[in-house]
C-alpha cells in the first residue's frame, strides 16, 4: 500500500524525470518512510515534482503556490478547510 502510494505521488513529477530517477525516488522514499512516515514523504514527492514543473513552465509564485498547498492538502489527508490555510504570494518583480 505504502508503496503504491509514493508511486502514485511520483506521477507529480515531469514524464522525463520520473523514467530518469524514478526508481531512485521511490526507493529513497521508501526508505525515508521508514523514519519519518508515509504521508510526510507523500507530500515531499508532490511538492518536488510540481517545483520541477514549475521550473519547466515558469508560469509564476501564484500558481505554484496555490498547487502546492491544493496537493499538500489532497495528499497529505489534512483535515482543513479553506479559512485555515493562509498563504502568502508576492508578486514577481520580473
Amino acid at each position: 500500500m505504502n508503496r503504491r502510494l509514493l508511486a502514485l505521488c511520483l506521477c507529480a513529477y515531469p514524464r522525463s524525470r520520473r523514467d530518469r530517477d524514478g526508481g531512485y525516488l521511490l526507493d529513497l522514499a521508501l526508505e525515508l518512510a521508514a523514519e519519518s512516515g508515509v504521508r510526510r514523504q507523500a507530500v515531499s514527492l508532490v511538492s518536488g515534482g510540481l517545483l520541477e514543473r514549475a521550473r519547466g513552465v515558469r508560469r509564476g509564485p501564484a500558481l505554484l503556490a496555490g498547487a502546492v498547498v491544493a496537493a499538500t492538502l489532497a495528499v497529505g489527508g489534512v483535515a482543513a478547510t479553506a479559512e485555515e490555510v493562509e498563504v502568502e504570494v508576492q508578486s514577481c518583480p520580473c
